[in-house]
């Protein structure tokens, strides 16, 4: 039986949670523990939280019938694209507006995630 539209979104919203909290704790842990810089903190949280989100948006958010060698490569070509736009976006606004990192990552999540659900709804997981 397919999803409705607000029945996967709401289990879209619920599996980016999960990754935006991984994403978080990565990028949280490698900048205040490891000291790397929050450019690239963000770029492997993000890449670590999307790992997570593909899993739960191919089996529970979009209940996917494609093959997942189809899915996973719709998958990766709009998460680099993404993580590209995550780490544009990102520095734009901690080194040359002088946003916290943990603000800057909030205000790019949310643009990120209205880009992925309609993205991954209508192209990889269709």
């Amino acid at each position: 039986m397919a999803l409705t539209y607000s029945q996967s979104l709401v289990r879209y919203f619920i599996s980016g949670v999960s990754a935006v909290a991984l994403h978080f704790l990565v990028l949280a842990c490698l900048v205040e523990i490891a000291g790397l810089h929050s450019t690239i903190a963000t770029t492997i949280g993000f890449v670590t939280g999307s790992l997570l989100n593909y899993t739960l948006q191919y089996y529970w958010a979009f209940a996917a019938s494609t093959n997942h060698a189809q899915s996973l490569t719709r998958y990766a070509l709009v998460t680099a694209t993404t993580a590209g736009l995550n780490a544009l976006l990102f520095w734009l606004l901690t080194q040359r507006l002088g946003v916290h990192y943990l603000a800057s990552q909030a205000l790019v999540t949310a643009v990120i995630f209205l880009i992925n659900f309609e993205v991954n709804r209508r192209y990889t997981f269709s």
